[in-house]
């Protein structure tokens, strides 16, 4: 369910869609507690300028609508045009009692280096890739386990991590490594992957 989450990409649109679940209708989907007492959900980031504003310009940052799902609520927000590029973002969630937050995106598809900014990819080109025509046998494998943010921050820049692992991948293929592990997806706290 959660692959419908996060920074919603097609085409040169986004959609943020953010869920909560709520136990009083779908019991097993949380078990600490009620739904947050939330006011409104702002979404901002560098892609503001595209907008005709500021980048993380919060007093400007688009407010999410919230709507009703069957497992809980759904705060949403979509922009139907961007030019390419690799983008970042934070949600700033205001609460009832006044108190703010900065979050990050729970279902984020990439996690920028800086700020544990959660991010999302415009554009590119996808990668089709091949099914394996004979499988190796299990005793044959030499497997690299690869920390994505490890192999890729010396060279990667803003650029997206997985693209970068791309453009290195012969290097491990020169090494007799046929088989690539790739360890923790996203980072935890402390901007380091886990």
């Amino acid at each position: 369910m959660y692959e419908n989450f996060g920074a919603v990409v097609s085409d040169h649109r986004v959609a943020f869609k953010l869920f909560f679940p709520d136990t009083a209708k779908d019991p097993s989907q949380y078990v600490n507690g009620g739904l947050p007492r939330i006011t409104r959900i702002q979404v901002t980031g560098d892609f503001q300028s595209e907008l005709a504003g500021e980048n993380w310009d919060i007093a400007r940052a688009p407010e999410l609508v919230k709507t009703d799902h069957p497992n809980g609520i759904i705060y949403t927000y979509t922009i139907d045009q961007l030019s390419n590029g690799f983008y970042q973002y934070k949600y700033f969630v205001t609460y009832e009692d006044g108190t703010t937050r900065w979050c990050g995106d729970p279902c984020c598809k990439y996690v920028a280096s800086e700020h544990e900014n959660a991010a999302f990819v415009i554009g590119g080109h996808s990668t089709n890739v091949e099914p394996i025509g004979e499988r190796i046998s299990f005793h044959d494998l030499i497997i690299y386990e690869l920390m994505i943010d490890d192999f890729t921050a010396g060279f990667r820049e803003n650029g997206a991590p997985v693209d970068a692992v791309k453009e290195k991948i012969d290097n491990l293929a020169d090494l007799g490594i046929n088989a690539i592990e790739f360890m923790p997806w996203t980072a935890w706290r402390g901007g380091e992957f886990s």
